[in-house]
């Protein structure tokens, strides 16, 4: 008796699995898995978080549409045109809407925080409407928001200041964003279209890849679940092409340095996540910007550690690192991507290292009330912890420490293991030795702007931040390149139990905080270590007063814990 066989028809079969965006079946027929619901629009600013929406449609042809978001108080509250933000949603290139409501959440929060008049673009989804369909909308969606024609809407003719013009998209609408940037680029000569001036680029998570591996996408390094699997990235972009690209070597995904560089915008915020498996292509391209753009003059890397790809989007819009990401998306739109000098007294600046292939950066703290008197301040070149495998300048705890210290401060942002193991995070900090002098903060001149005292120069360090602290001294000794005049050293768990968590963005408090700051600024300490082996005493107090000079710091241990030892004892009194 024959066997029965079940055979599957074609509407079962899979041929292209994009989870988890979309799969398609052998009978044609596409099923998308990212929840797209519509939300409608309304005109009434208390229904939106104090934003009016109207949807328009661009181009009738082509079916491109968009929604328009207005803050109603900052449209009422000053006569001075609003920011334009033009802002293309993500999924791949094959899923999401601006009608949906991730993407109507992420434009009404700019429009309301940043007091921008938002245009967020519908555009045309693969496989349908493969790439270069994308594109086509988002340059058809930026003439017509940046047009001066009378065609354009009202709110535009009313409220957009078209010169100061934003680029916002998140993953592949980052992508999207750069390929606009390239095209306003090469037709800034051209004498038949209205002349586009774009103020800013911000790019959230962007969607890049290539046919080499960066190590951060090799095998090992991903474990885990992940929004985008390397393997998956690989069979992603023939997909969205329609088979007209057959690899990953599209300069369109995989930009050249020289592109990237020669970018005609003024400002970028680069945002990754530590967990995202695209986010060395992010720094790359962020190191790129600034390394070697001759027209963008400011260049922000964001860094949201623990977090994977798109986590500032959706349900989890709420939570405290979307929170702190759209806090920097929002004063880089506002003009100033800094600390707010009247709240803090820090201004702050992002600046790339070196060779900017090799994605190092590190940000720059000026004290600025201090610069208002006309003082030089020590310069303190700062190394973050967290076991050479996590941690970075640009997180919080480290970010608030660093804007603690009475110094313009230079925190390096080195390559983490297992990634890029040891010694990689020594030779990233060594490269802070000259190029990063290239800043005007950092300026040695006698000129305006002249911030910093070049005979007080500190490395400082938090656990393996110490540790790459000393690494530093012992080769500015081997190379005498005398780096430094004197050396602290601090051990991130030992100042918490001194001081208190600086978790909370508040000033440090205790011992340290005065210990600290008299030690930097060449002053005699208030209150000196009584307690403990006389030989631990006479070092650390010698030190302070300025009259020890060491090019290494083997004692360190030994005067660290004793100053664990008094701190304590001194809270605990």
């Amino acid at each position: 008796m024959a066997m029965r066989v079940d055979k599957k028809n074609d509407s079962e079969i899979v041929t292209d699995d994009m989870y988890p965006f979309l799969r398609r079946y052998k009978d044609g027929r596409i099923q998308r898995l990212v929840p797209n619901t519509f939300v409608p629009p309304s005109e009434e600013p208390g229904a939106c978080g104090g934003v009016a929406t109207r949807d328009v449609v661009i181009d009738h042809a082509t079916g491109v549409s968009a929604r328009l978001f207005l803050s109603a108080s900052a449209a009422a509250a000053t006569e001075r045109r609003l920011p334009l933000v033009v802002y293309f949603h993500g999924s791949a290139f094959i899923a999401g809407s601006a009608f949906s409501e991730a993407s109507h959440r992420q434009a009404t929060t700019i429009s309301a925080r940043a007091g921008a008049l938002v245009v967020s673009v519908d555009y045309r989804l693969a496989p349908e409407h493969p790439i270069p369909a994308a594109y086509d909308d988002g340059w058809a969606a930026l003439r017509w928001a940046t047009s001066s024609s009378s065609q354009s809407h009202p709110w535009l003719a009313s409220y957009a200041d078209r010169r100061r013009t934003f680029l916002v998209g998140d993953s592949a609408g980052a992508n999207i964003v750069h390929n606009l940037a390239v095209r306003v680029t090469a037709q800034q000569d051209c004498e038949d279209m209205d002349m586009i001036g774009i103020e800013g680029i911000v790019l959230l998570q962007p969607f890049f890849w290539g046919p080499e591996r960066l190590p951060c996408e090799r095998p090992g390094r991903h474990e885990g679940r992940r929004v985008f699997a390397p393997e998956r990235m690989d069979k992603l972009w023939p997909f969205v092409t329609g088979g007209a690209v057959e690899g990953n070597e599209d300069p369109r995904l995989n930009p050249p340095a020289e592109e990237v560089a020669s970018l005609r915008c003024r400002r970028a915020l680069v945002a990754v996540a530590s967990r995202d498996v695209l986010r060395g292509r992010g720094r790359r391209y962020a190191a790129w910007l600034c390394g070697g753009g001759a027209w963008c003059r400011e260049v922000a890397l964001v860094v949201s550690e623990g977090e994977d790809h798109a986590f500032h989007l959706g349900r989890t819009a709420a939570r405290a690192s979307a929170v702190v990401l759209m806090d920097r998306v929002v004063r880089f739109l506002h003009g100033s991507d800094t600390l707010d000098p009247a709240a803090t007294g820090v201004s702050t600046r992002d600046v790339v290292i070196g060779d900017p292939a090799a994605g190092v950066s590190a940000r720059l703290f000026l004290n600025v009330g201090a610069v208002a008197t006309g003082t030089r301040l020590p310069l303190v070149v700062y190394f973050h912890g967290g076991a050479f495998c996590t941690g970075s300048a640009f997180s919080e705890p480290f970010h608030s420490y660093a804007a603690s210290l009475s110094a313009l401060v230079v925190s390096v942002e080195y390559r983490l293991a297992p990634e890029h193991p040891i010694p990689a995070a020594y030779e990233d900090s060594w490269l802070v030795g000259a190029p990063v002098g290239n800043h005007p903060w950092l300026a040695y001149q006698e000129q305006e702007g002249y911030h910093v005292d070049p005979t007080r120069l500190f490395l400082a360090g938090d656990n393996a931040g110490a540790n790459i602290a000393h690494d530093m001294a012992v080769a500015a000794a081997r190379r005498r390149a005398a780096m430094h005049r004197r050396e602290v050293t601090l051990s991130w768990c030992r100042r918490e139990r001194a001081m208190g968590s600086t978790s909370t963005g508040r000033s440090a408090q205790g011992p340290w905080s005065s210990w600290i700051a008299e030690f930097i600024n060449g002053r005699a300490p208030s209150s000196l270590i009584t307690d403990g082996k006389t030989e631990a005493r006479s070092i650390f107090n010698a030190l302070m007063r300025g009259r020890v000079r060491t090019r290494s710091c083997a004692w360190a241990p030994l005067v660290m814990g004793q100053i664990r030892k008094s701190a304590t004892a001194q809270q605990q009194g």
